[in-house]
């Protein structure tokens, strides 16, 4: 098993996480709301990486996932200013994710408000990307 960060080993006894719930890899997934599922990956080098699914886009044409991705992408122009999480799209999986590096040198506020923040952003980004999607498949005539 991967040794946890002390912010992230904090936040878990701060927030009643059992160790048990902590995969071989060292990624732990949270719940915000029973709706909000974040998943946290420590990286080698100390940073701790939040993501979050927002879309499967596994069916999509090339040409359909660039009709998505353009809007949302001039979207994320005026987020990216305010915000560090950023969409990333997962190839192997089919996914179109919301993720964001937090640095190794964070205390805990400082954890639980990039967290927070996250998942703020992941509110606003699933909302985004469905309706962006909902749009897509009626310009399809779908």
């Amino acid at each position: 098993m991967i040794k946890l960060p002390p912010v992230l080993r904090a936040y878990m006894s701060a927030h009643g996480i059992d160790a048990s719930s902590v995969l071989p890899d060292g990624r732990i997934a949270l719940q915000f709301d029973s709706r909000w599922r974040v998943q946290v990956r420590p990286l080698n080098d100390g940073r701790l990486l939040l993501s979050a699914a927002l879309l499967d886009v596994s069916r999509l044409s090339t040409a359909q996932l660039d009709e998505l991705l353009l809007p949302l992408a001039s979207y994320s122009l005026g987020v990216i200013r305010d915000h560090a999480s950023a969409l990333a799209l997962d190839v192997a999986s089919g996914r179109l994710m919301l993720q964001q590096q937090v640095s190794a040198e964070v205390n805990l506020a400082q954890f639980e408000s990039a967290v927070g923040d996250f998942v703020n952003l992941l509110s606003f980004w699933s909302g985004s990307t469905r309706m962006e999607a909902a749009r897509q498949q009626v310009a399809l005539g779908r």
